[in-house]
């Protein structure tokens, strides 16, 4: 086997980095899914007046990535 020109180093660990805090977006979301508007865990419905009211939006779109679909303003 042939030898590296250069000697390989191991990469640097890195000190992780502290969470920043993200600002508090007041309003009314709910979350859209394919399945429906998000209710509870595993369960959706098609009314839109059943969907679970989220009050920051950072929380809402944590579930929307999770789950996919979009986050909408009432």
């Amino acid at each position: 086997p042939r030898k590296p020109k250069v000697e390989e180093k191991a990469p640097k660990k890195r000190a992780p980095k502290p969470k920043e805090e993200r600002p508090v977006i007041p309003g009314n979301f709910i979350v859209k899914t394919v399945d429906g508007y998000f209710v509870k865990k595993d369960t959706f419905s098609v009314y839109k007046h059943e969907a679970y009211v989220f009050h920051d939006f950072n929380l809402a779109n944590d579930l929307r990535n999770k789950l996919g679909g979009k986050v909408v303003k009432l």
